[in-house]
């Protein structure tokens, strides 16, 4: 099983990577064929601010942006604190997220059946793509199954670590025997393939929304 599980994430992996590649590379083409300007301090600091707080979302929807964001920041948070499992020793920063990020791991699937909620229920009457809500599924049984093995159903940390190690060494080792983890680490790997791939771009496309924006505050002012 270990070595089935561990060949999955290969190829889940290396599907992503190209997918990335692709999609990096017409980014950059379409930047390149479209008109660009100069780097501003401001431009980089409202992207930020846009991307981190999410902003914009903040001044569409209030209600939504409180689950969008605490799922975002718990979602990071749930990343760093995986890390442990591929380092030996675990370096000092890594170390000093596992107790946030224990929190987060219980936040995150708050968060996702909140967004859920929102969407089902007051957004009704809007249109809801069903990839969207696939992603933000997938995702909440990531993190609830994440949560059963940390309350229920545990699992073998020192088994885990050791298969985790394993798939980065190419050096596949035996998987921990317990369902939830299987199945918590088949939807990682689900939600791996099928990761929109734009969201990596998104400060750059963020900044020239902006900057576009500011085009045409300036425009109006001069006419």
């Amino acid at each position: 099983m270990g070595t089935l599980l561990s060949l999955a994430a290969y190829a889940a992996w290396a599907f992503f990577v190209a997918r990335l590649c692709r999609h990096g590379v017409l980014w950059v083409r379409r930047r390149g064929a479209a008109e660009t300007g100069e780097t501003t301090v401001a431009g980089v600091v409202m992207a930020f601010v846009d991307v981190v707080f999410l902003r914009r979302l903040f001044l569409v929807n209030k209600v939504l942006w409180i689950g969008e964001w605490v799922f975002h920041v718990s979602f990071v948070l749930v990343l760093l604190r995986h890390l442990r499992f591929f380092f030996d020793p675990v370096p000092g920063w890594v170390a000093a997220v596992q107790t946030p990020g224990v929190y987060a791991g219980y936040a995150l699937p708050v968060s996702l059946a909140y967004i859920l909620l929102v969407r089902l229920t007051l957004e009704r009457r809007k249109y809801v793509s069903s990839y969207n809500l696939f992603l933000t599924g997938t995702l909440f049984l990531i993190g609830l199954t994440g949560v059963l093995q940390r309350t229920v159903l545990w699992t073998d940390v020192v088994a885990t670590k050791e298969f985790a190690r394993g798939i980065l060494a190419l050096s596949p080792a035996g998987a921990p025997q317990n369902p939830v983890f299987l199945a918590h680490f088949v939807l990682v790997l689900v939600l791996l393939v099928t990761l929109p791939t734009h969201i990596f771009t998104a400060p750059f496309v963020t900044y020239e929304a902006w900057r576009q924006e500011e085009g045409v505050k300036r425009l109006l002012h001069d006419d």
